[in-house]
C-alpha cells in the first residue's frame, strides 16, 4: 500500500498495519530511516538530513516525525507500537502534536480571553463605544491565529501522510481493517 491508498483517511489519529516482518526487522528498518532527534541547533543546520524520519525508536516502539531543516512546532509526532503476531507483527501509528504547542494554544486562548473580558468590561462602565476599538484589534488577531493554526493542520496532514507513506514502502504494511 502506497500513501495514495491511505489519504483518504488521513483526518484519523490513529492507524493499524500489519506486516509479515517480525518485531525485530520492523524496529531495525524503522531505526534505519530515522535520525537522532537532536537539538535547535543540529535541525536549523539541517544536519542529518540524509535520513527522512527523526526522532526515536526502542524495541517496542518509536516516536518520530518528519525530518525537515530549521523548527517546525506545527510538526506532527507519530507514537508508535510495535507488537508482534504469529504471521508477522502489528504496527500502530498515533498521530499528535507536541505538547508544547499545545500549552501556547491553551495560554494564548487565556489571555485573550482575559483581554477580551477586561476591554468589555471597560467599555460597557466608561459607556464609550470607541473604548470598543481594542475588542476589534483583539478578534483581528484571533483571527491571524486561527488562520496560522488552520495552515498548520493542513501541513500537518500532508506530514502525516508523507510519514505513513514512507513507512508503507519500507515496511511492507498493510492496513487492518476495523469492524464497526
Amino acid at each position: 500500500m502506497t500513501g495514495a491508498g491511505i489519504v483518504p483517511s488521513m483526518m484519523r489519529s490513529n492507524h493499524e498495519f500489519e506486516t509479515p516482518l517480525s518485531p525485530t526487522e520492523v524496529v531495525r528498518r524503522i531505526e534505519s530511516l530515522t535520525a537522532p532527534p537532536g537539538n535547535a541547533f543540529t535541525r536549523r543546520l539541517g544536519m542529518n538530513m540524509d535520513y527522512p524520519l527523526r526522532g526515536y525508536v526502542t524495541p517496542g516502539g518509536f516516536r518520530i516525525t518528519r525530518n525537515t531543516k530549521g523548527l517546525n512546532s506545527w510538526r506532527p509526532v507519530a507514537e508508535g507500537a510495535v507488537l508482534g503476531r504469529p504471521s508477522g507483527s502489528l504496527v500502530t501509528v498515533n498521530f499528535r502534536l507536541d505538547e508544547r504547542v499545545r500549552i501556547v494554544q491553551i495560554s494564548f486562548l487565556a489571555v485573550w480571553a482575559s483581554l477580551m473580558t477586561l476591554v468589555s468590561a471597560t467599555a460597557i462602565v466608561s459607556g464609550r463605544l470607541s473604548a470598543l476599538m481594542p475588542v476589534v484589534v483583539l478578534v483581528l488577531i484571533a483571527g491571524q491565529a486561527i488562520a496560522a493554526y488552520r495552515a498548520g493542520r493542513l501541513s500537518g496532514g500532508k506530514q502525516r501522510a508523507e510519514i505513513l507513506d514512507i513507512l508503507c514502502q519500507r515496511l511492507d504494511l498493510h492496513r487492518v481493517e476495523t469492524q464497526g
